[in-house]
């Protein structure tokens, strides 16, 4: 039998049609394996992340519990009492740096969407624990320009509810 171009042009159109099958099933291979290990990278990730934020909640509860002096001032700052100069300063920096720290596990948690049992035991916590003071309230308002829009947000609708009696609802 002889060949056409006719028929060599149709055999040479299979064989390029199995050639792009083939990269095909090639290339949805590498994707699926692609996409598994980002989805490995990013929970990594979030644990770390987790973890980071973890220990920094944790730094806070340990200095005001082997600092008695820094728990003396706390204590009168949440209530509202007056503080000395000096205790303003430290009351001021601690503040700071609990928001900013609560901010940063809020922002993480607002953007992956993911620990919510950690997120929601840790946002009762700081409300328990800070929300619920009158100087904490205090300072926020003062303060609260500093902190993403956000946040500020959050935190508002956190003191208004505690302050309605309400319950803290879980925000999305």
């Amino acid at each position: 039998m002889e060949w056409t171009v006719q028929d060599l042009g149709a055999v040479g159109e299979f064989v390029g049609s199995f050639a792009v099958l083939i990269t095909l099933i090639y290339l949805s291979v590498q994707v699926r394996h692609s996409t598994r290990i980002i989805t490995q990278n990013a929970s990594a990730l979030l644990g770390a992340t987790e973890i980071s934020s973890n220990e920094q909640n944790l730094k806070f509860m340990l200095t005001t519990a082997q600092d008695q002096d820094l728990a003396e001032i706390l204590v009168k700052g949440f209530e509202g009492e007056s503080l000395s100069k000096v205790e303003r300063v430290r009351f001021n920096n601690y503040l700071y740096g609990a928001f900013q720290s609560h901010q940063v596990y809020f922002m993480q948690w607002r953007r992956v969407r993911a620990g919510d049992e950690v997120w929601f035991f840790f946002a009762r916590y700081f409300a328990d624990q800070m929300l619920k003071a009158p100087g904490v309230v205090t300072w926020w308002q003062r303060h609260e320009e500093v902190f993403i829009p956000e946040f500020r947000q959050y935190i508002d609708a956190s003191i208004a509810a505690i302050q309605a009696d309400g319950p803290l609802e879980q925000q999305d």
